[in-house]
């Protein structure tokens, strides 16, 4: 079965919905790429196994799915992907119903998925590294500047000391011991 490519109107609706998910004004990026590595193996999990039951419904009353639901952008990226909340056996479920015709739109949203999650890991290792490098940078600053100033401290001590001994010196000889 072929890919879809980057121009088809489906794959562009799940790019922009994509984009909501890793929103960096909303989310931080470690919450954004756990989104999408979660989506990730779900959609893996049906590539993999398309006509495994357990794999094409996920239960909203499981902690992790209704926190994954919760995400800005999630619940249209799945809708766009060919899955369907619905009630099923007195529980709210996300089905997917989508057969071999699907499997393209849901092969180009695992690529999407993989792609942008590694990248933003990617980035966010560069950062956190960045940001490590910079905190070393202001701690070395910060040592230097304790340093001087302990140095000008006993610089001033022996300023100090010696200002006391000529005056004590000076109090002597006005008196004349």
């Amino acid at each position: 079965m072929s890919a879809l490519p980057d121009s088809d109107d489906r794959v562009r609706e799940l790019r922009r919905c994509l984009e909501v998910i890793r929103d960096r004004e909303r989310y931080d990026p470690s919450s954004s790429i756990a989104t999408m590595q979660t989506l990730e193996k779900i959609f893996n999990n049906i590539e993999r196994a398309p006509d495994e039951p357990k794999f094409r419904r996920l239960r909203t009353a499981n902690a992790k799915i209704a926190g994954l639901m919760k995400m800005n952008g999630v619940q249209q990226f799945m809708l766009k992907s060919g899955w369907q909340p619905t009630v099923h056996q007195m529980e709210e479920v996300w089905l997917y119903e989508g057969g071999e015709e699907v499997l393209p739109l849901l092969r180009a949203a695992r690529r999407m998925l993989t792609l942008l999650s590694e990248k933003d890991a990617v980035a966010l290792e560069a950062a956190n590294a960045q940001r490590l490098a910079q905190i070393a940078k202001d701690s070395q600053v910060r040592e230097m500047t304790l340093a001087e100033i302990k140095a000008d401290h006993e610089v001033r001590a022996v300023r100090f000391s010696k200002k006391k001994a000529d005056a004590a010196q000076g109090d002597e000889q006005a008196t004349g011991t």
